[in-house]
């Protein structure tokens, strides 16, 4: 992490000497792997500002577009990118697309179905909040629907909230005993790691707790990390080595 905001100091005092889209793109690109999507997004439209025909930047705003939730939004800016670029890899138009299909089918008559595919399509591109939305929406309109349980708890876990994804797959195992699932192991260590540090804190266990919340691979998990991963300083200064590695 620390790496990725050096980065983007670089980029910024390169930009204040002699702003060009290209520069721009690069730290939309580094604010996008922070979870920063408002940076992200000012920067591609001031990219967009500088060169208006610039081959990558609408394929990069349709990406942010989509880390945000917004498949409209994201749809319109991908269709500019293939104007512009006609070879240009038509993945985030044809999510887009299909984020907006399904909003228009879950406007007209919304279905536990419908709300799982498009929190996928939302989990997929990070956008985790959206997707949280639909699992919910999902269990809510179907309480025997455990693919989306499952899916639900893997978000939970992305966002960093390992006791509330335990939960939701203790909810699937207490209505089917036979359930298996990688992430029921990871949510039931994880939770059992916090209330242990709760209790009785240490740098091994800090260790441990940063090590799972790396591998999750989003911004919240990785900010929780570096919570973990202080109070392990903390406890032993020694603790700090295994750990820089990890960003």
């Amino acid at each position: 992490m620390n790496k990725i905001k050096n980065a983007i100091d670089s980029f910024s005092r390169e930009i204040k000497s002699g702003p060009t889209a290209d520069l721009h793109l690069l730290r939309a690109k580094s604010y996008a792997v922070l979870g920063d999507v408002h940076h992200a997004l000012e920067d591609i439209r001031r990219a967009i500002e500088l060169e208006p025909d610039h081959k990558e930047a609408y394929d990069d705003l349709a990406l942010a577009h989509l880390k945000n939730g917004d498949f409209s939004a994201a749809e319109k800016a991908a269709e500019k990118a293939h104007s512009i670029n006609p070879h240009i890899a038509a993945v985030n138009w044809m999510v887009a697309r299909e984020g907006n299909r399904l909003t228009r089918k879950i406007s007209d008559a919304p279905t536990a179905a419908l709300h799982n595919k498009r929190g996928l399509l939302s989990l997929y591109q990070g956008a985790l909040i959206p997707a949280k939305a639909d699992f919910e929406a999902a269990v809510k309109m179907d309480r025997e629907f455990d693919d989306a349980y499952a899916n639900l708890a893997q978000t939970l876990l992305k966002l960093a909230l390992p006791q509330e994804a335990e939960k939701v797959l203790d909810d699937i195992s207490d209505r089917h005993p036979a359930f298996k699932h990688d992430n029921i192991l990871l949510a039931k260590k994880w939770a059992f790691l916090e209330l242990k540090v709760n209790h009785s804190p240490t740098a091994e266990t800090y260790k441990d707790l940063a090590k799972i919340c790396v591998e999750q691979e989003t911004i919240q998990a990785w900010e929780k990390a570096q919570l973990y991963y202080d109070k392990a300083r903390e406890l032993d200064e020694a603790a700090i080595a295994p750990l820089v590695k990890m960003y």
